[in-house]
């Protein structure tokens, strides 16, 4: 049985070298849709694309098809139009693809550097696509003004970087043992904690403001009501208008959570998480137990969740090990205990002060003496 064209869209296609025999038309047509929408897509159509692929293919041939003329002619109008019709209907698909697909592309983004490392040590770098870095060593406060970076260091001294990338993205990386706060191109203020990696647009489009977050900050976002703010995490993402709020999002935590400083944020899943939409009001913290599968809003509480941006870190009910953990990346150190110190199901709460030396706080919550800890460069052992 002979194949129609939309058969050769389950295919594997590359088109370069198929020689354009007008008998082979539908499936040349095919090959090159496949070609062009993988090789900017990177990865299979889904079903619905591929329905999507063909109306617009078989629309598009229908209307262009020759009336009158010679063979010759009519042969050369037909492959123009083929030609047209790949570019219009595939550039369609990718248009669409791209705006429904910007949180999974600004998660990319920020998971690339993350993976790499970028976030572990060193100097706060500022990132565009890979083509530029800017290293944020001595820098104390960061602005993006179109497109300029200003970097203020502690003694005011201010330094304009002008931008130029091919890219669409840029991300901030804060390493373990320091914060960052960096002024976005629409006037919203991200405050970073150690260990995070935040990817964002050059310039924000003007329907939306989005981006994505791998690790903790705090946004106070300029108020635009017209432009929606969206924070986009591995398990969540929350929507405002204008308000300020924390996002807890570590991979390596086993919690995520949001809390809300002042107005109000819709907190919706993300990826293969399932919870039921809520909107959190002011004072609210929601906390998702990742291996529960659980969102947990309460509507109480008098805890400051943002607390890690004047150097106190809040504890409520966490265990030993997520507690040595945010000590790690906030102080930059490797943190061992000895074998017989089992970490265990407790689970504590409090306020811990982390403008004090690190050895003063693992001695009050380990109950250890000084002499049981022992520290060489970034390495932490408690005996």
């Amino acid at each position: 049985m002979e194949k129609k064209a939309e058969d050769y869209l389950d295919d594997e296609f590359n088109v370069e070298g198929h020689k354009y025999h007008p008998t082979d038309k539908q499936q040349w047509i095919a090959k090159a849709i496949v070609s062009l929408v993988r090789s900017v897509k990177g990865k299979p159509l889904s079903a619905p694309e591929k329905d999507e692929l063909w109306r617009n293919v078989t629309t598009r041939w229908e209307s262009e098809r020759p009336n009158a003329g010679s063979v010759l002619g009519r042969r050369y109008r037909l492959w123009g139009s083929a030609a047209a019709v790949i570019i219009v209907a595939a550039g369609l698909l990718l248009f669409r693809y791209y705006e429904d697909h910007s949180d999974e592309r600004l998660l990319n983004h920020a998971r690339r550097l993350h993976g790499a490392g970028a976030a572990t040590d060193g100097a706060p770098l500022l990132t565009f696509d890979q083509d530029a870095t800017i290293s944020l060593a001595n820098a104390s406060s960061i602005r993006i003004v179109g497109d300029t970076v200003e970097t203020t260091d502690e003694n005011g001294l201010t330094i304009r970087n002008t931008i130029q990338t091919r890219g669409d993205y840029a991300s901030m990386t804060v390493p373990y043992g320091q914060r960052t706060t960096i002024e976005l191109p629409d006037g919203t203020r991200v405050t970073l904690n150690a260990g995070s990696v935040l990817s964002f647009p050059h310039r924000f489009p003007e329907n939306k403001r989005e981006v994505s977050l791998i690790g903790e900050g705090f946004f106070e976002v300029a108020h635009q009501p017209d432009r929606p703010f969206y924070v986009y995490s591995e398990n969540m993402q929350v929507k405002v208008l204008g308000t300020s709020f924390n996002v807890s999002a570590y991979s390596d935590d086993e919690e995520a959570g949001a809390y809300l400083v002042e107005g109000k944020i819709e907190l919706t899943p993300m990826g293969a998480v399932r919870f039921k939409p809520r909107i959190l009001e002011k004072g609210t913290v929601a906390t998702f137990n990742k291996r529960q599968g659980q969102l947990d809003v309460n509507l109480n509480s008098l805890e400051n969740h943002a607390a890690w941006t004047q150097k106190r870190l809040v504890i409520r009910s966490a265990t030993l090990a997520s507690i040595l953990r945010k000590l790690e990346r906030f102080y930059n150190v490797e943190i061992t205990l000895a074998q017989h110190r089992a970490l265990g199901a407790d689970r504590f709460s409090g306020v811990l002060d982390l403008q004090r030396p690190l050895q003063a706080i693992l001695r009050d919550i380990l109950n250890v003496e000084a002499s049981e800890i022992k520290q060489k460069g970034r390495r932490i052992t408690i005996k």
